[in-house]
């Protein structure tokens, strides 16, 4: 399938935004079998957050033997799928990680 790529980083942000929230939402709910403290697994969880978000940004390439590659982060919204969703460059969600996890309260944690 042959799919045309559209660059809109309003919306590509609202979809990076999206997913970076998941990503953070899973991998805080990974951490409760951890026997941490709910503190501790904030921590852990923006730190983690912080570095799936810089490696899906494309923040460094990706090795395999003697070759590289980066990464491109790109949607597919249901209403249109015959479009890939992009942004103009690389992807930035790696900004939004702390925040993410800050606007969780410490009880999500637990």
């Amino acid at each position: 399938m042959n799919r045309a790529i559209q660059v809109d980083n309003s919306r590509f942000d609202e979809w990076q935004r999206a997913l970076g929230r998941l990503l953070t939402e899973e991998i805080r709910d990974a951490l409760k079998k951890v026997p941490l403290d709910p503190r501790q697994r904030r921590e852990v969880t923006a730190d983690l957050g912080f570095k799936v978000a810089a490696i899906l940004d494309g923040s460094g390439g990706v090795p395999k033997g003697q070759d590289e590659a980066q990464v491109v982060v790109m949607f597919v919204e249901s209403a249109k799928h015959d479009t890939l969703l992009a942004c103009d460059g690389e992807s930035w969600m790696h900004e939004y990680a702390q925040g993410w996890v800050d606007d969780m309260p410490l009880s999500d944690f637990e």
